[in-house]
């Protein structure tokens, strides 16, 4: 992550990072603040209600997936090796490159950070959502009349606050969000049939619209995009994960201080945090890709979504294979799976998925695609890469002047200086769409 990326400006949401004491005002100075080196912690002190990280070796040189079944005791070694245990004593290599990557998730050993970002986006939004369901939701507009606010804790201390951190694809997704809603709420037309398969700079991003839909977000982190989705967009309902401890504790944190029927005694006790309305809920829980038994108890309490979100949580290889079985198992449209599917489910049900990567990753933009189309039946609607449509999703930190030429020549979209053979991961928005059967 560039290291100016705290020298925000303000942007087509009025964004801007201020101290976690001084959140009053439209008119706030929006000059960054520096990282307070107090702690900001919940209303209560809880035990840790979640269950340790577990990953990917990600030096896996033979490239080889992770077998669920026979890793059954991953947790309890992970446990050992966060707490300096050498459970892999025969294999020096190995214990460094597990040691190597819950570094990257631990911040144990050095001062907690915090400091919190917020982020203005318009009532308008939420008011619609309100006129769609008829309701009398109250707005939260701590800013002004015009305006809803959603401030987000996040832990400054990059590179060892991976799942903590605000990551530019997470406010990227949801500026995309909104718009998407935006251009839904001014365009009444059916959008059925709006998206095709091009990727043209005529995309119709309608289809990414979340009002009245259930909503997943996968790889959450800092949970900026799910909430958005509930406080501002009103989705139906929400469910927020995550597979790291300290991350869900964080989210957890964030969820409930975003909710818009803030109850104390909502505050579950048992590893999730949810709304009070019944009709606009937002769920903070565990999801380790490929897990079946949180996949599992998912499909038992939730049921099926409709719309997956992803942003900058793809690195790895390895997570590809995990990451899609799990999305495809939690999406409508999945004739494999209909159990646990609770509204009507038929031929024409749409499951989305809207993917941001802004973040560099070791995945090829080929091999992502080629998993979700050839082996587990998507298609791709809409792509928003080149640089001129992108920008207007992006905050400008004065530190990507590469973004500032548009070229949409034979750099396909891609950043300027980014490699051009096919294997570079392309930076950019995408949404799939389920294939649908004929």
């Amino acid at each position: 992550r560039n290291a100016t990326q705290h020298k925000r400006q303000e942007y087509k949401y009025q964004e801007r990072m201020v101290r976690p004491t001084t959140i009053t005002t439209a008119e706030t100075d929006p000059t960054p603040a520096t990282a307070t080196t107090s702690v900001s912690t919940t209303e209560e002190d809880e035990t840790p209600i979640f269950s340790e990280w577990r990953e990917f070796n990600i030096n896996d040189d033979d490239d080889d997936d992770v077998d669920v079944d026979a890793d059954a005791d991953v947790d309890v070694d992970a446990k050992d090796v966060s707490n300096g245990v050498n459970s892999s004593s025969n294999n020096n290599h190995n214990e460094q490159d597990t040691a190597g990557l819950f570094c990257m998730f631990d911040t144990q050993e050095e001062e907690d950070v915090y400091e919190d970002v917020r982020y203005d986006y318009p009532s308008s939004l939420r008011k619609g959502a309100a006129d769609a369901s008829n309701s009398t939701t109250a707005i939260d507009t701590t800013t002004s009349s015009t305006t809803t606010s959603v401030t987000i804790r996040h832990h400054n201390a990059y590179p060892n606050s991976t799942g903590l951190a605000v990551w530019r694809g997470a406010e990227i997704m949801a500026r995309f969000l909104c718009n998407a809603q935006q251009t839904l709420d001014s365009n009444s037309t059916t959008i059925s049939n709006a998206c095709t398969t091009n990727t043209s700079s005529n995309n119709d991003i309608r289809v990414a619209a979340v009002r009245n839909k259930r909503v997943l977000e996968v790889g959450a982190g800092a949970g900026l995009p799910s909430i958005v989705a509930h406080k501002i967009l009103g989705a139906a309902k929400v469910l927020v994960t995550d597979g790291d401890f300290d991350a869900l504790n964080n989210l957890k944190h964030n969820v409930d201080r975003n909710r818009l029927h803030c109850d104390a005694a909502d505050a579950s006790t048992t590893g999730t945090s949810t709304s009070t309305s019944s009709n606009n809920s937002i769920v903070c829980s565990q999801l380790i890709w490929g897990h079946q038994p949180h996949i599992d108890a998912i499909l038992a309490k939730h049921g099926k979504q409709d719309v997956v979100l992803m942003a900058d949580c793809v690195y790895m290889v390895p997570s590809l294979k995990p990451l899609w079985e799990t999305i495809d198992k939690l999406l409508v449209g999945n004739s494999k799976i209909d159990d646990h599917d609770t509204h009507d489910d038929n031929d024409n049900d749409d499951g989305i998925v809207v993917y941001v990567q802004t973040a560099a990753s070791a995945v090829p933009w080929e091999r992502f695609k080629s998993t979700a189309v050839d082996e587990h039946g998507f298609e791709t609607l809409c792509c928003v890469v080149s640089n001129g449509e992108l920008r207007k999703y992006k905050e400008e930190d004065g530190s990507d002047s590469d973004d500032d030429d548009d070229n949409d020549g034979d750099n396909s979209g891609r950043p300027s200086g980014a490699a051009k053979h096919k294997e570079e991961f392309e930076r950019g928005i995408y949404v799939f769409r389920r294939r649908r059967r004929r």
